[in-house]
């Protein structure tokens, strides 16, 4: 008998790492005598495990229009379940537009590098990496949606800068004369248009606020005007 321990089962570092075990000897005589030793194992980390994205896939949100840059985005984070070294993780782009978006490899932050223009394009999607530091190294990737949020950057167009119409001159009041329609590239309550009247028609005309449609508020008489 020589005493070697042997491991009956596989051991994980990452649950457990190390135990204590007792060990006794006795010899043979008789009476039987005994001594007893405690071995201490530690378990040795082996890289295992690849990095996990806490909470991929991402969303974050930056305004069209900014002026100052490399300005923040988002925040990657991934988590290593190994020991150091081997759980030291660097990041990187894997795919995305390099001239608009970087991504910090040490801290996972993700900036922007110039001007947005949600008119252009509303969202962007690009895919972080994450790399370990063991040998072989491990990675993972998350995914990052960025919406471009709105400004108000856009003035309201009508869709004809002229418009003409033709009403009876016995039509009654609030009888409909035309409906005025414009347009407006912004998005939410920036795009949202409200309709009035400038001129010195009010005493004839009125527009509903909402939907751009031009009534009378009166009888007109041909004759007069």
């Amino acid at each position: 008998h020589t005493g070697q321990l042997y491991i009956q089962k596989h051991l994980d570092y990452e649950r457990k790492k190390s135990y204590n075990v007792s060990v006794l000897v006795e010899d043979l005589g008789d009476p039987p005598r005994s001594d007893s030793a405690i071995v201490s194992i530690s378990v040795t980390d082996v890289n295992d495990n690849a990095p996990v994205f806490i909470d991929s896939p991402y969303v974050a949100y930056v305004r069209e229009n900014l002026e100052t840059f490399p300005v923040h985005v988002a925040q990657v984070s991934a988590r290593d379940e190994d020991s150091a070294p081997n759980s030291v993780i660097s990041y990187s782009m894997l795919t995305g537009d390099r001239s608009l978006f970087k991504v910090n490899s040490t801290t996972g932050e993700i900036e922007a590098l110039r001007t947005l223009n949600r008119e252009e394009r509303e969202q962007y999607s690009i895919t972080v990496r994450a790399m370990d530091s063991g040998s072989p190294r491990l990675s993972s990737t998350g995914t990052i949606l960025i919406r471009v949020e709105d400004v108000n950057d856009n003035t309201p167009i009508f869709q004809h800068q002229t418009y003409q119409a033709v009403i009876s001159e016995n039509a009654p009041p609030s009888s409909p004369v035309l409906t005025v329609q414009a347009s407006d590239a912004d998005a939410g309550i920036n795009a949202q248009l409200r309709y009035s009247l400038s001129d010195d028609g009010n005493s004839y005309f009125t527009v509903v606020p909402e939907t751009g449609v031009i009534k009378t508020t009166t009888n007109l008489d041909r004759e007069v005007r």
